[in-house]
């Protein structure tokens, strides 16, 4: 994007050029070329933007959960071109200290992740819990994304980057629970009681707009109720009964 407003053209542009040069392009020559634009970069940008850009370039060439040997090369010698060091990007500044904490504290989930971003997984489970999405279903995340306030209008704005980011953990097996555990105690952490109950509600209604919770919906259900309110599993599930909705709770019924 700082390229592109350089040079006074539109970021797509910029993106669908970029891409023509690389798909006509051999390994090699891409390779050689990319150290070249970043050496090109250290000379035009600050240190410190070189830095973070390396440390972007770390988590992308991550986004999969592998790091196969052609990204491991690619990285190592972009970031010396760039004048950047593996020991700069692992430092303990206040930066990479917080950083730190947040991959301890809730593994594997994007550190450029905001709330907005996070209250999109325990969505998409209840809507996908059934392996089906039905008009009903985006209606009501439509009036999610009305009547959640700040945070449904920005999970609006991020929703397809989430999903596509989702589906890549998701292949990944046991990555894709992770980050759902991350997910959830990172909302317990950074969402008061109010938009917390109203969040269980709106998973509720998505997963009984047929006025049934099947088996699935009631283990995704119980997965997010049991990391935030596990004391409170069955008077939730009461008050889900008094509004009419019947619920399976078990894989036989």
């Amino acid at each position: 994007k700082p390229y592109a407003e350089s040079v006074g053209e539109d970021l797509e542009t910029v993106v669908a050029y970029a891409l023509e040069i690389y798909n006509s392009n051999t390994l090699e020559e891409n390779f050689k070329l990319a150290t070249s634009f970043a050496s090109s970069f250290s000379e035009t940008s600050s240190h410190e933007v070189c830095i973070k850009i390396a440390k972007d370039l770390g988590k992308l060439a991550l986004a999969d959960g592998e790091l196969d040997d052609n990204e491991t090369n690619y990285w190592i010698h972009i970031i010396r071109a760039m004048g950047v060091s593996v020991d700069e990007i692992n430092g303990k500044n206040e930066e990479a200290a917080a950083d730190e904490e947040a991959e301890s504290k809730y593994p594997l989930l994007p550190l450029d992740w905001s709330v907005e971003h996070v209250v999109v997984v325990p969505i998409r489970d209840s809507m996908l819990a059934d392996a089906k999405v039905d008009q009903m279903e985006h209606n009501l995340l439509a009036h999610f994304f009305e009547n959640f306030g700040q945070i449904g209008r920005d999970c609006y704005e991020v929703w397809d980057e989430v999903d596509d980011q989702i589906q890549v953990f998701e292949k990944s097996g046991d990555i894709g629970v992770t980050i759902k555990i991350s997910a959830a105690k990172y909302l317990k952490d950074n969402l008061d009681d109010e938009h917390l109950s109203k969040l269980i509600w709106y998973m509720a209604e998505m997963a009984c707009n047929d006025d049934v919770i099947q088996y699935s919906e009631y283990v995704t259900l119980r997965f997010y109720l049991d990391q935030w309110y596990s004391q409170a599993m069955d008077d939730y599930m009461g008050k889900f009964k008094n509004a009419g909705m019947t619920i399976i709770t078990s894989p036989d019924n």
